[in-house]
């Protein structure tokens, strides 16, 4: 396209003239903003000339893993430590092959892949941006960034950026129909409250820890920003666990082994007056099925010797706010952590420790 304008008016021209023909064209890309200007644009010449289109997943949690093992990790807690840094994108797992890094912790693969002088992916996410966004990335960057560091309503980011709302709500929709970059939650109960989150692993990790610090990374001062991602990274993956958590769940759903059979999953927060002021609930997941009524509400910990008695009624306490089939419906609980203190048994409640996930996961 760079090169010549006219070259998807020509191809648009013998895609009309030789629609009978049995010759097929197969077009592969990585930029998704590209490839939906131009296929999806109604402006454009190809526009509705698409026959099929595949829509390239990532790996899964569990292909993962199965990749992290090829490559001769044996913790789990190494593995998840990978796996949030890299999602499931093979390239990352490839490169750990390509430059030796295979069994070395997450710290090592972090400075050499992109740390160090001359890294080998030390532009990786700058490239990836800046081929999507083209010139108008500045906005982009700063939003991608205060969400990362947990700006997540638009009323937070919008303060965050010092700019109205409405000045960034297209962007916001472009990030997320467009570019894929991030997504868009609301709870169940309340469509109209919405938090955004950034769909790609290391986009939000390089986000997180790395573009506010660009001064010091420009100065090669790599020790101290391995200093802060050394001093974080247990912290950050805390945070991310609940998201291992919804992927390991939904592994468990297709194979039937939750309560019941989970139809929408997502993150849930809502709010309680307390003494005449207003506070802030969150459940990390629930899990539902509008038909036979059922609901689970599940904590996610990255902790060892959880209390599940305790975490049972904190639940329990914040599920009485969600309102949705009020009175009508089945409720389960399940608590997943590294490992509980204690096991308890209720008919209604599903523990799941890192073993047990461990375990699955390995199969």
């Amino acid at each position: 396209m760079n090169i010549d304008k006219s070259v998807f008016s020509i191809l648009q021209k013998n895609c009309d003239e030789h629609k009978k023909t049995p010759l097929e064209i197969i077009i592969l890309g990585s930029l998704i903003g590209l490839f939906r200007d131009i296929f999806e644009n109604k402006k454009e010449p190809l526009y509705s000339r698409i026959t099929a289109k595949i829509n390239l997943q990532q790996f899964t949690l569990q292909d993962s893993i199965e990749t992290l093992q090829i490559l001769d990790y044996k913790n789990i807690e190494e593995m998840f430590r990978v796996y949030i840094l890299f999602g499931g994108f093979p390239k990352y797992y490839a490169a750990i092959e390509q430059f030796n890094l295979a069994k070395k912790d997450i710290f090592e693969i972090i400075e050499y892949l992109f740390i160090q002088e001359n890294a080998p992916l030390e532009t990786e996410v700058n490239d990836i941006l800046k081929q999507e966004f083209g010139r108008r990335s500045s906005l982009y960057y700063s939003l991608l960034h205060s969400i990362a560091i947990g700006k997540t309503r638009l009323n937070e980011i919008a303060n965050s950026l010092q700019m109205k709302e409405s000045s960034i709500t297209r962007h916001l929709r472009e990030l997320e129909e467009k570019f894929s970059l991030i997504r868009s939650i609301r709870p169940i109960d309340n469509k109209k409250n919405t938090k955004y989150f950034i769909n790609h692993h290391l986009i939000r990790f390089w986000f997180t820890y790395v573009y506010d610090k660009y001064s010091s990374y420009s100065l090669r001062d790599t020790k101290e920003i391995m200093k802060n991602i050394k001093k974080e990274y247990n912290s950050y993956l805390g945070k991310q666990f609940e998201q291992i958590c919804k992927e390991f769940l939904v592994l468990l759903n297709t194979k039937d082994q939750l309560p019941f059979k989970v139809e929408y999953i997502n993150n849930w927060w809502g709010h309680k007056r307390e003494e005449n002021e207003r506070k802030e609930i969150e459940i990390d997941i629930i899990g539902l099925n509008q038909k036979t009524k059922q609901i689970i509400f599940i904590e996610c910990k990255w902790k060892e010797n959880i209390d599940p008695v305790e975490i049972l009624t904190e639940l329990k306490q914040k599920a009485r706010y969600l309102h949705w089939r009020d009175n009508k419906r089945e409720e389960y609980y399940c608590i997943i952590a590294k490992s509980f203190s204690n096991k308890i048994h209720e008919g209604n409640l599903l523990l799941i420790d890192l073993q047990e996930i461990e375990k699955e996961l390995r199969k």
